[in-house]
């Protein structure tokens, strides 16, 4: 399970689509779900049918992901190709939809609530002007202002990521946290990516003034695509009060 937020379900109706009715359902981070194997399109949806002791029938495949052991994901999978793509893009302002999953774009930063944004949104996401309320440490919906995708997403990320290389630390399904960073260290996964993998990059606090809280991590989710690694989410964590 994947995507479904905390204290949501995935619904598993009797028939592919949404007008059949429901008769099972399953939690936001349950594991060791069974397909059959059949799937049908409805619309622009792909739904797949499940089997298992606890559930039969069909849900939406957006919610459903293979499962992998962690020496898989370190022995076999390219974690830093799509990370390292989506930077590039960000920097040129260019679309950022070719290292990105079919499913698009989920962001779901401290304080905020999980939102997509689709492969057709991405083309000119740096540059478009609209703006919303995405999260944040230090504020909440009343106090924080609502920013565009480039100021609350886009160019921080691109500030930490820049700095691999440098003092930046990547780790694979680790937690690379600063002082008075989210306790324990797995709360810095929201609820609907962790039945993801990651790779978090940890640029730690370089300011003086700060005494070192001044450090930043992305986790980047990511999923196989054919031959190659897709980014599906992104969540941030830093110092909060």
């Amino acid at each position: 399970m994947v995507l479904v937020e905390d204290g949501d379900v995935l619904n598993v109706r009797s028939g592919p689509g949404v007008s059949n009715p429901v008769i099972a359902s399953f939690g936001p981070t349950d594991t060791g779900i069974m397909l059959t194997g059949n799937q049908a399109m409805v619309g622009s949806s792909r739904w797949v049918e499940i089997t298992g002791e606890e559930a039969g029938g069909w849900a939406s495949s957006v919610f459903l992901t293979p499962e992998y052991t962690d020496q898989e994901v370190l022995d076999e999978w390219d974690h830093t190709s799509a990370p390292t793509d989506l930077a590039a893009r960000i920097a040129a302002g260019g679309d950022l939809a070719p290292p990105v999953s079919h499913r698009g774009l989920y962001v779901n930063l401290p304080g905020g609530t999980l939102q997509r944004l689709r492969p057709s949104e991405l083309t000119g996401i740096m540059t478009d002007p609209s703006t919303r309320f995405w999260g944040g440490t230090q504020c909440d919906t009343e106090s924080c202002p609502e920013e565009t995708f480039a100021d609350a997403v886009g160019l921080p990320y691109l500030g930490t990521w820049e700095d691999v290389g440098a003092d930046a630390v990547v780790e694979v399904d680790g937690y690379p946290l600063g002082g008075n960073g989210p306790f324990p260290p797995e709360t810095a996964i929201p609820t609907p990516f962790r039945n993801f993998h990651w790779v978090a990059v940890h640029d730690p606090g370089d300011d003086p003034d700060f005494g070192g809280l001044d450090w930043m991590t992305w986790f980047v989710f990511l999923e196989p695509e054919g031959s190659s690694y897709r980014v599906v989410g992104l969540t941030s964590a830093e110092w909060s009060p």
